[in-house]
């Protein structure tokens, strides 16, 4: 019969504020199954109006039970009924018991514990009432017989509960199974392992299983209600706990303190620590976290009302609140297998209502304000980033991939090969090249081989303590005397030397503003917009890959496959492909300033333009457009000559627009990109067109290599521009040229006037 699972083995009475101990079930089942067996060994049936009746079997089993010494004893007696064993072995007081006669069984072998057949072949069989201990088979600590009993009761093979006493036995290669075995440990190729049965403790509000599992709760104190304990060593530190649940193999299993915490998974909340198990709003620190999933919320201890789902989920969040991370390493952190051979927290986040769905999602995220990303890989490398919202699988995953997340800079990234040396805790490094790494460094540590070897090939952080030209010094948190080789992966600073603040950014697609490894008040919307380029300042691009390549600043671009390719500053681009080409059909990869782009594949020439509509479009204006010409914005002011003269030399045309423009897009298509822009660039200069495009509406103009061949004559003329292998002409310009030409037609008018009257008189 099992005592009462309480610290002391003892029931406690309770009073208004401090409950007494619970009755579980399995202790009263027991009571009743022990008191049973007396009635039934003297052949009584239980009769519930008769309170005499265990008093009156025992009186019974006493008078007709023979006492012998032990069990050896027993194999040589001759009897009937019931023998009262006295102790296993002769001079012991324990393994001893009541054992009945069967003498109708003539087949059952001795198994030395519960079955014991004398001389005479009688069976004895021993009445217990379902659970035995090594002591029944014949342990005694002065034999140092424990791995003897265990095999006995091993070839027993009952399949009942047996109490190990506590006992850690060395069983070789072999792992006991046939029976359920219960307190104590087993030493299994040199590895100590807890036995594989756990009695269940229970009670009003609790249910707690496995080894170690709430071990230090106590049940006379208000320390232990509403608990969901399951798995080995959950709460297994834990002291003072209300209405919380964990379960998995340490789940809460460094806490001292707690309330509202569910943890489900291997380690998840293991580190949580609540002020009080009390309910005091003021006292919220450490409370209303939910982990599930293995190492689940592990680094949190003081956060409150955190939700971390998914393996290593909000691994990395630490004092911070009101988080979500939802999905496998969402705020997973820095966490390897350390010098200790346990996981290890590095600089735990302290952001508070940050929202994280998706696997890596911020993974190393360090910053302190809320943040939003929604999407596998959304700002995987954010460290301090402000003001975030990326939605999206990847979108702004490249953010501060260049920062540590310790908040210093990455100095180097690689594999630098050396060896180790171990002493005590302090580890020497020697490597060729310490790739810049000095004092308050960190350094990614591997050591592949010795006694220190790292596990599973993680890569541990470790500060730089010490540095000669060829040596690194760490501290380990394990001490031990090795040797070995050893690699480093990055070296971080210990403060960041960027003053560059990337903040207010709305990332929202898949793989938006991927490649942004920074930026600031920008907004990408769309799948693949902003993907490549890696600065983005006070830039907007909204629709499927708009602004998809280049970095840009003060740009607007609005529509499929807006400036796709190209750099630009102060530019808008408005309309699928806007900005994708220029007039020619090159793919814009320069950069342009000060332009605008507007209507389904407008094209470009360069620097401050404007844009408007494509092929075939006529733009209508419902009232007058007005161009700025304020004389004080003006200088070098001279006027005019020759406008007659200019004018009279101008070639006015008319004809149908054939643009080589409308050509481009269907020429050299088999050719590779380079091969086909250059052949394109040939074809521009001197095209053949089979009139496929020609517009049916009759045009008025002067040809703008008519108006450019004056300019032998007069110098560069304001209304003519060559961009791109093809000239334009702005007619605004022609008009002061028009007006100076009729006055001076005027003026000869006027004095033709004045010679025709002189002659009249």
């Amino acid at each position: 019969m099992d005592l009462i699972q309480t610290p002391n083995k003892q029931f406690v009475d309770g009073d208004r504020r401090t409950p007494g101990t619970p009755v579980p079930a399995w202790w009263l089942n027991q009571l009743q199954g022990e008191l049973y067996s007396i009635l039934n060994a003297a052949g009584i049936e239980p009769n519930k109006a008769d309170h005499a009746q265990v008093l009156s079997a025992i009186k019974i089993l006493a008078a007709d039970a023979s006492q012998v010494a032990s069990i050896e004893a027993l194999r040589k007696y001759s009897g009937d009924g019931y023998v009262n064993v006295n102790a296993y072995h002769p001079n012991t007081t324990v393994g001893g018991g009541v054992f009945v006669a069967d003498k109708a069984d003539k087949s059952t072998a001795d198994n030395g514990c519960t079955v014991i057949v004398s001389t005479d072949g009688t069976r004895w069989k021993r009445v217990f009432s379902g659970m035995l201990n090594l002591h029944d088979f014949g342990y005694v600590a002065s034999k140092d017989n424990a791995l003897a009993t265990l095999n006995a009761a091993e070839a027993a093979a009952l399949g009942i509960v047996v109490d190990c006493l506590g006992l850690s036995i060395d069983t070789g290669n072999t792992y006991p199974q046939k029976n359920k075995y219960t307190n104590g440990k087993f030493v299994i190729d040199g590895k100590t392992v807890d036995v594989q049965y756990q009695p269940i403790r229970s009670g009003i509000g609790r249910f707690i299983s496995g080894t170690g599992a709430a071990a230090n709760l106590r049940s006379n104190e208000w320390t232990g209600a509403g608990l969901i304990v399951i798995g080995e060593g959950a709460m297994e530190q834990m002291e003072k706990c209300v209405s919380s649940i964990a379960i998995g193999d340490r789940a809460q299993g460094f806490s001292k303190v707690s309330r509202d915490n569910i943890a489900i998974g291997a380690d998840s909340l293991i580190n949580v620590q609540a002020k009080t198990e009390w309910y005091d709003q003021s006292k919220k620190a450490g409370t209303r976290n939910i982990g599930i999933g293995g190492n689940a919320g592990r680094a949190i201890t003081s956060g409150f009302s955190n939700v971390a789902i998914g393996r290593n989920a909000g691994q990395g969040l630490g004092t911070g609140s009101l988080n979500i991370a939802l999905g496998s390493f969402a705020i997973g952190g820095v966490a390897p297998i350390g010098f200790s051979g346990d996981i290890e927290n590095f600089w735990p986040s302290k952001t508070s209502g940050t929202v994280a769905i998706g696997e890596s999602v911020l993974m190393t995220y360090q910053g302190e304000g809320a943040q939003t990303a929604i999407g596998g890989g959304a700002a995987r490398n954010a460290k301090m980033a402000e003001k975030l919202t990326a939605v999206g699988e990847s979108a702004l995953e490249s953010l501060e991939k260049t920062r540590a997340p310790n908040g210093g800079d990455v100095l180097w990234s690689g594999t630098e090969t050396g060896t180790y040396t171990q002493s005590g805790n302090n580890i020497t490094l020697t490597l060729n090249n310490l790739r810049n790494a000095t004092v308050g460094c960190w350094v990614g540590i591997r050591l592949t081989s010795g006694d220190a070897a790292t596990t599973q090939g993680d890569v541990i952080p470790a500060e730089v303590v010490s540095v000669t030209e060829t040596t690194l010094n760490v501290k380990s948190s394990k001490e031990l005397t090795t040797s070995g080789s050893a690699e480093i992966k990055f070296v971080y600073s210990a403060v960041s030397t960027n003053d560059t603040k990337n903040t207010d950014l709305v990332a929202i697609g898949t793989r938006a503003m991927k490649g942004a490894e920074t930026a600031s008040y920008s907004t990408a919307i769309g799948a693949e917009a902003m993907i490549k380029g890696k600065n983005q300042l006070k830039s907007v691009a909204i629709g499927g890959s708009a602004m998809r390549e280049g970095d840009h600043e003060s740009s607007v671009a609005v529509g499929f496959w807006a400036s796709p390719y190209g750099n630009s500053k102060y530019c808008v681009f408005i309309g699928d492909s806007a900005g994708y080409r220029n007039v020619r059909g090159d793919i814009i990869r320069d950069k342009i300033t000060n332009s605008i782009a507007i209507g389904f594949n407008s094209r470009l020439n360069g620097d401050n333009e404007i844009q408007i509509g494509g092929n075939g479009q006529t733009l209508y204006a419902p009232t007058t457009v007005n161009i700025r010409s304020d004389g004080r914005d003006k200088t070098d002011i001279k006027p005019m000559q020759n406008g007659l003269e200019f004018v009279m030399k101008l070639k006015p045309v008319t004809g149908y627009y054939d643009r080589r423009d409308s050509y481009t897009d269907e020429l050299f298509k088999d050719l590779p990109a380079d091969e086909r822009e250059a052949k394109i660039r040939e074809w521009w200069a001197n095209p053949e067109k089979d009139g496929s495009h020609k517009e049916e509406r009759l045009r008025h103009w002067f040809i703008a290599q008519d108006v450019a061949a004056l300019e032998s004559e007069y110098g560069q003329l304001p209304m003519v521009n060559l961009k791109n292998d093809t000239y334009t002409l702005e007619y605004e310009s022609f008009i002061p040229v028009m007006v100076k030409a009729i006055q001076e037609l005027s003026a000869q008018v006027e004095d033709l006037k004045s010679e025709l009257k002189e002659l009249k008189k």
